[in-house]
């Protein structure tokens, strides 16, 4: 197996940084792997621009994925308002139609209508679930804000101050997947 200047220079600093009998050892530095300072056969990754611009990208999407669950979650509210509204209303003016004056089998017709009317919203009211969806919504709004503000606070360290890059890249990378998975389509 061949190996490329790189990794001999990788290999190299292993070399060095084991056989090293200093009591506080140096991270050895190569390319753009950094030798950890605890365990001389982690190879920790260093920031790069694009890196960096992976994990903006990552903040966005999250941002624009809050929003729009907030919006969802703003138009099932107004669905459980509008329907709850109106299934309560219908048989509370079908009682004041009895009071028209008009045929008696008119009357009977559109108490029947106004009845149906009362049943078919109160089954969607019921089985479309308005308000637990528009919960669901409002809760990963809330969540995809989270991450992205974390995203965000991570970005702001200095690159010295940071979690190793690879780390950092796999973490944020599952915790979208993990996100996006259980979120309510839109």
């Amino acid at each position: 197996m061949a190996h490329d200047d790189h990794t001999d220079q990788v290999f190299t600093a292993i070399e060095t940084k084991s056989n090293a009998d200093s009591d506080t050892p140096t991270p050895k530095l190569v390319g753009n792997v950094r030798v950890s300072e605890s365990d001389v056969s982690r190879l920790e990754m260093k920031w790069d621009n694009k890196i960096e611009n992976r994990h903006y990208e990552w903040a966005r999407q999250a941002r624009d994925l809050s929003t729009r669950m907030e919006h969802a979650g703003k138009k099932k509210r107004l669905c459980h308002k509008v329907l709850g509204a109106l299934s309560v209303t219908v048989p509370i003016l079908s009682a004041a139609v009895v009071k028209l004056p008009m045929s008696e089998y008119d009357q009977a017709i559109l108490v029947t209508v106004c009845f149906a009317c009362s049943g078919i919203l109160s089954a969607l009211y019921g089985f479309m679930n308005y308000q637990f969806v528009m919960q669901q919504f409002f809760d990963y709004s809330s969540k995809y804000l989270a991450y992205a503000t974390h995203i965000e606070s991570l970005l702001d360290r200095p690159k010295q101050y940071r979690k190793p890059a690879d780390q950092s890249q796999i973490e944020n990378e599952l915790m979208l997947a993990h996100l996006n998975e259980g979120a309510p389509t839109i």
